[in-house]
């Protein structure tokens, strides 16, 4: 907040100003400069007193280009209470529904003159809103826009192109003009007003969000015109994406088989058995625990190669809400080998023992499978018993039969599990443009 006194045209006191102030016809009128505008001009004023917030600079577009392998971001907030039942219940509450989205972008600043330049815009704008082109979401376009065009047609899908929002025509560091979107359609984005500038040959079309800098600028010399900066964005205007359709539900909720490749080589695992220590460290000591089941964790590894998959994936994670959301994940792995053929009628089948019977029996927390087929068919039963035959096979009954006949080693059965993810931060690798991978735990819940 700035108190201002302004008289015969002075003004008194100013605290970091930013704007040019014009004052006529008893109206003041703010209009917007490109940087701090350290005075006043009026039109027939004698005295005047006028208290009012004292804005920052207006947000300037961030047109370095980053490296190809862009770190991203998406971060939930989720209050989860467990209380002391004895049976591993939780209740999982949203705190914030809309996840604020970051980016870190890694600079190349190749000459003297683009280091300078990188100082001189970091020198007071550091501090202030700029305007972030989504790198990760750039539309090669080679048609020319012609100035005074108040269309311009690209391909809008698989990107987050908003009505009333930004974008930037981008063809070099200091040939490019953001435009104000009034709304987007199918291949095409409507503006507010029109192209300034004409463009031609190659050229990128991207969405564009209002972020600022959240952490110290690092920077590294390699040598005197050569250095690489690194810089973190946290964005302003975000929003929750909708639209999420999965391949297959089970239960009302989706199956994990959006297309992504599982990186099973980087699947890892974690069981923890909830326990605390009694221990007066004279004597014995025991560890005990109030929960049911073992919190049983699972680290996968999501592959995206296509830019439709990491859109589809993108909104597969809005659609979990961090970890108040569950989804199945099968787990992958041949759980169970049938010992016999399973007929297309049957409701239950014998396997190979591995003591299921006696060590997991019918549980309320994994009870469910899914059967894997070859051609990416995935049929998802529920266990409804699993008792032991002889030394040698166990028989496992579902609540319905899967209507195929499955021969042996026809398919792979594996078990299907309710899982949320274990952190509400998701961090996002690109790999290369259209390309990224996500690490993310997945914890195991009860239905």
């Amino acid at each position: 907040m700035a108190k201002l006194r302004i008289h015969q045209g002075t003004v008194q006191t100013l605290a970091e100003p930013s704007q040019k102030l014009r004052i006529h016809q008893g109206t003041v009128q703010i209009l917007w400069v490109d940087a701090p505008y350290w005075g006043c001009e009026f039109v027939s004023v004698s005295s005047i007193e006028i208290e009012m917030t004292v804005l920052p600079p207006s947000a300037v577009p961030f047109t370095f280009v980053p490296d190809i392998e862009v770190q991203e971001s998406l971060e939930w907030l989720t209050d989860i209470i467990k209380p002391n039942d004895g049976i591993g219940s939780e209740q999982r509450i949203i705190v914030r529904k809309i996840p604020r989205q970051a980016f870190s972008y890694s600079i190349k600043l190749k000459t003297a003159q683009e280091q300078a330049r990188f100082d001189a815009l970091m020198f007071i704008r550091q501090k202030y809103h700029f305007i972030l082109p989504i790198w990760t979401e750039k539309v090669r376009h080679i048609t020319t826009i012609t100035a005074g065009e108040s269309t311009i047609t690209v391909d809008t899908t698989n990107a987050d192109f908003r009505d009333n929002s930004t974008a930037i025509i981008w063809k070099s560091l200091t040939e490019y003009e953001t435009v104000i979107v009034q709304t987007v359609a199918a291949g095409l984005l409507t503006l507010e007003l029109p192209v300034v500038a004409t463009y031609t040959g190659v050229k990128y079309i991207m969405p564009c969000r209002l972020a600022q800098i959240t952490k110290v600028i690092e920077r590294t010399n390699d040598e005197v015109a050569f250095s690489r900066v690194q810089v973190n964005f946290a964005v302003k205007d975000n929003i929750l994406l909708t639209g999420f359709t999965a391949t297959q539900t089970y239960l009302g909720l989706p199956v994990m088989l959006t297309g992504s490749v599982i990186g099973l080589q980087d699947k890892s695992y974690s069981s923890d058995s909830d326990s605390f220590a009694q221990d007066y460290d004279a004597g014995d000591f025991d560890y005990y625990s109030d929960s049911e089941f073992n919190f049983l964790g699972q680290n996968w590894t999501f592959y995206n190669d296509t830019r439709a998959k990491c859109w589809d994936f993108r909104l597969f994670l809005h659609s979990l809400l961090g970890r108040q959301g569950t989804c199945w994940m099968p787990t992958y792995r041949e759980d169970m080998v049938a010992t016999d053929v399973i007929g297309a009628a049957d409701m239950s089948f014998h396997i190979v023992n591995i003591e299921l019977a006696s060590n997991m029996t019918y549980n309320t927390l994994r009870t469910h499978l899914a059967f894997i087929f070859s051609d990416g068919t995935v049929i998802c039963k529920k266990i409804t018993g699993i008792v032991e035959a002889d030394e040698t096979e166990e028989v496992v009954s579902m609540d319905t039969s899967l209507g195929v006949e499955v021969p042996i080693g026809g398919c792979i059965i594996s078990f299907l599990d309710l899982n949320r993810q274990a952190s509400d931060l998701v961090e996002i690798d690109w790999l290369e443009h259209n390309k990224n991978s996500v690490n993310q735990v997945f914890m195991m819940v009860k239905e």
